[in-house]
């Protein structure tokens, strides 16, 4: 393969990978953060309840 097809390519996949990695921890910390304002709403007591 040509370096001039692989070098966008490499760039391309360094990109999808950083993005799917911020957005598994964005998705990581707003579920961390829902969980405690549940628990802060709920008198200190994590809710159990499922929906």
């Amino acid at each position: 393969m040509h370096t001039a097809i692989l070098i966008p390519l490499f760039i391309t996949l360094l990109i999808v990978t950083a993005t799917a990695v911020v957005a598994g921890y964005a998705t990581a910390v707003a579920a961390y953060w829902y969980e405690l304002r549940s628990t802060e709403r709920h008198g200190g007591r994590p809710n159990i309840s499922p929906r």
